[in-house]
């Protein structure tokens, strides 16, 4: 015998609910307006070709103690897709991989920008993950 299906009426919009609740409360513990990232056209995009965090930016403080992990950053975006804002939401455990993380977004970060409703480029934030591996 094969696994049992069972349809449960209502499940899909009980599970959209509860998905949008989740993700607007972390939007906002992460400092962005639930309503206002809703009511973009679209947000800032990774540019073509990925990130601009290379080997080379990996602190050697965190190589020398053979650190690695994941930050999560709000990014601020402006309107020309330069990256203006900066915080960490979640710490990768390490202090020098997560200012590292700020530090290289505020040099080089770049976003294609926000569309807004109006379907012009506009200022918004991003969240990101930038996962730090000894390996990169």
């Amino acid at each position: 015998q094969g696994p049992a299906s069972v349809t449960v009426i209502g499940a899909d919009k009980a599970m959209t609910a509860l998905r949008h609740q989740c993700i607007d409360q972390k939007l906002s513990e992460w400092g962005i307006d639930p309503n206002v990232y809703d009511a973009l056209r679209l947000p800032p995009i990774e540019p073509p070709g990925g990130l601009w965090y290379t080997a080379d930016d990996y602190p050697s403080e965190a190589q020398s103690k053979g650190e690695e992990g994941a930050v999560v950053a709000r990014m601020d975006v402006d309107a020309k897709g330069k990256v203006t804002g900066c915080a960490v939401v979640v710490s990768s455990g390490s202090t020098s991989l997560d200012d590292v993380t700020c530090q290289t977004a505020l040099k080089r970060g770049r976003f294609r920008p926000a569309i807004g409703t109006d379907g012009r480029p506009m200022a918004a934030s991003r969240i990101l993950n930038v996962t730090w591996d000894l390996e990169m």
